[in-house]
């Protein structure tokens, strides 16, 4: 429901130079600002920055992009802590502000990468500056007011920016929710959260923050073009390549490593563009993946002249210069999907006074089945519940026995109720103990909400709903069709694989180059691109004639799936280690034909090979893999006849080897596992 504000009888106050401005207009209040005080709306002079001493605390919602929320805050007569999801963020932030200390780890972006100690902090804190501003990472927050003490939450206000992102990060950022764990140590008076386009929030401790609405009269307004395609990547291609010949830079928003790589691996390779213009724009944790293409965020410039970003650069940077924006989502891949506020807070990133130069969303529309219950706030909250139960059971065990064997309890349940994964419900707060992640609640519901939007008519009606005018809507289709009934899943599934095996029976030249073509030409994550994907880690050191062979010979098209299929890669990926490999060893050292074993001496034999090992079904399943075995039963002295598996030899098939591989290149049971099960 819509509840709404005449300003006839509300007086909306814009402080700027000591004047009053009072709306003409009648104001709608969303669902979000029903659920707190929403006496706090504020129209300010549309193109006009914030013009406040100090942010008034609580939630503030600025609802356009490049305002200077946080800027109001760095430049107020008062001790301040601004908490930034990034490190290139809270450092170049410290470098625009004078007298200003950046706290989080290393980077050329501040103090010549020398690292800020805790004495650094402490002395920072202790000296004779007016108005201390302090930005720190969000990791940082717990070190930083270790080193200050308890007064750190009478004499700094608390800030936090971008925090919408914290709540999306909280998938794959574990200790980012510890921010709100130190947020309600700091009085109501003393405390801010700051976005451009808030959400809702779970969290039944921010369900009394004032919320502060500042809105322009006329609400800024952007021009896309949509593209709906069944091939993103392959449009992606198309639309760098189209517009990469005005000379203008482009920045791709994708939120997933691998297709970006394969991205600028076909540019490089098949359209011969140096690979000296791409970079890539990434979190800390991803820059290996990246490799040579990592990029730093330096002085507010693109690093490169085609710049591709993850989720770690939708928000909170300025880029000084304007540019072509691709956004690119593929429903295929949940963290892919943006809600039509993440498109905005992308767009806004570029703070050019004559804004982008143009903005291109590419989509697809293929869903998975969803659930016809859909989640609620409620629901999820009350899982969660349930799962803290049960460490609450385990913590009256503390003490009765070993600390080591209380904690690995404590352990295996939390990686059995999700640990650390993106849809787990539970986190690791402040105290380092067990409690509801309300940040990844927060995201499920987000996600849940935004996936439906993605057909033409649901996407264009939600952007043009937020002020967003699109200019052209395309759809393209190539070979693929789309089918929502059980048997027609089952036919699409059937000739996706018999397509792959064709196609790559009938490759004249089978390169890696043609393999990795055939991967960045299809739809990602169906059957067809998976089965190019698998057998590029096991090509080149095995016979391409002899694999093919082999693959017509399964009949994999009748399979209910590729499991099937997966286990061959793993079989080959054992046979092409080195003969000396120390797996391949030890495996054949334990493990001999004719001998009959217990699943609980498999798993253990493993354990020893692999001692990180914990999932003892994958064990049992990875055994069975690299040898053909029968199931029998053996007499124990106190168990009577139990079950037990007889190897009968080598599960290997007869596929010639080109060579081995040169290293004992990472293969062990938890790769396998990982990757297979």
């Amino acid at each position: 429901m819509t509840s709404i504000l005449n300003d006839d009888d509300d007086l909306l106050a814009y402080p700027s130079k000591n004047k009053f401005l009072k709306s003409n207009r009648v104001i709608a209040v969303s669902e979000l600002e029903e659920k707190y005080q929403h006496d706090n709306i504020i129209f300010i002079p549309d193109g006009e920055y914030l013009k406040l001493d100090f942010l008034p605390n609580g939630i503030i919602n600025k609802t356009e992009t490049g305002i200077g929320g946080t800027t109001v805050e760095a430049k107020s007569k008062r001790n301040s802590i601004i908490v930034e999801p990034l490190k290139s963020i809270a450092a170049t932030k410290a470098m625009e502000h004078k007298n200003s200390l950046y706290v989080g780890s290393p980077t050329n972006l501040y103090n010549n990468a020398k690292r800020v100690t805790d004495n650094d902090i402490i002395s920072y804190h202790s000296s004779d500056i007016k108005d201390k501003k302090i930005f720190v990472v969000a990791d940082s927050l717990p070190r930083l007011i270790k080193c200050i003490g308890e007064s750190v939450y009478k004499e700094y206000f608390l800030l936090i920016d971008e925090i919408d992102s914290y709540q999306e990060d909280s998938a794959f950022r574990g200790n980012i929710e510890k921010c709100i764990d130190y947020y309600n140590f700091f009085p109501p008076e003393n405390r801010a959260l700051i976005s451009a386009t808030i959400n809702d929030f779970s969290n039944p401790n921010l369900e009394n923050e004032k919320l502060t609405i500042y809105k322009y009269k006329n609400p800024r307004t952007r021009r896309v073009e949509l593209v709906l395609t069944d091939n993103v990547e392959r449009h992606t291609i198309e639309t760098i390549l189209k517009l990469y010949g005005d000379g203008q830079k482009i920045v791709i928003a994708y939120n997933v490593l691998r297709p970006i790589i394969s991205i600028i691996e076909t540019l490089i390779n098949d359209y011969n563009i140096d690979k000296e213009e791409f970079g890539v724009l990434c979190g800390e944790s991803s820059e290996v993946l990246a490799d040579e293409f990592y990029r730093d965020f330096e002085n507010n410039l693109l690093p490169s002249r085609i710049t591709f970003k993850t989720s770690a650069y939708f928000s909170g940077i300025d880029i000084n210069e304007q540019y072509h924006l691709i956004s690119v989502v593929n429903t295929r891949i949940p963290f892919t999907i943006l809600s039509v506020n993440k498109f905005k807070q992308i767009a806004g990133r570029c703070r050019h006074k004559k804004k982008l130069l143009s903005e291109t969303i590419i989509f697809n529309d293929f869903k998975e089945e969803v659930s016809l219950v859909p989640p609620t706030v409620d629901s999820l909250i009350k899982a969660a519940q349930i799962d803290l139960s049960v460490f609450n059971c385990i913590n009256k065990l503390k003490g009765k026995g070993s600390d080591k064997k209380y904690f690995n309890l404590k352990q295996k349940i939390f990686e059995v109720l999700g640990g650390k994964s993106p849809d787990a419900l539970l986190r690791i707060n402040y105290k380092d103990e067990y409690d509801i992640s309300y940040f990844k609640i927060d995201r499920l519901l987000e996600i849940h909400k935004t996936q439906f939007i993605y057909s033409m008519t649901n996407l264009r009606g939600e952007l043009e709903r937020n002020n967003v005018k699109v200019t052209k809507s395309e759809i393209y289709y190539g070979d693929r069709f789309a089918v929502s009934t059980s048997s027609g899943f089952k036919e699409l599934r059937k000739n996706q694989i018999k397509n792959a095996i064709d196609t790559l029976s009938n490759l004249e030249e089978p390169t890696s180059k043609n393999l990795r073509k055939l991967i960045i030409d299809r739809q990602r994550f169906n059957y067809e691109t998976n089965i190019y994907k698998e057998y590029e880690k096991v090509f080149g050191f095995v016979f391409h004639k002899d694999f093919v062979e082999y693959l017509n010979m399964m009949n994999l098209p009748s399979k209910s799936n590729l499991k099937e299929f997966n286990n061959l890669i793993m079989k080959l990926w054992f046979n092409t280690l080195p003969p000396d490999s120390k797996f391949k060893k030890s495996l054949n050292k334990v493990f001999v034909n004719g001998e009959k074993y217990k699943p609980i001496d498999i798993i253990k034999h493993l354990k020893q090979i692999d001692p990180s090992q914990t999932n003892d079904d994958s064990l049992i399943s990875l055994f069975n893999i690299l040898f053909n075995t029968k199931r029998t039963k053996i007499k124990s002295e106190n168990e009577g006849y139990i079950n037990a598996y007889e190897i009968l030899g080598s599960a290997v098939p007869e596929i010639r080897i080109i060579k081995h591989r040169e290293e004992d290149d990472g293969f062990n049971s938890k790769l396998a596992t990982s990757i297979y099960f």
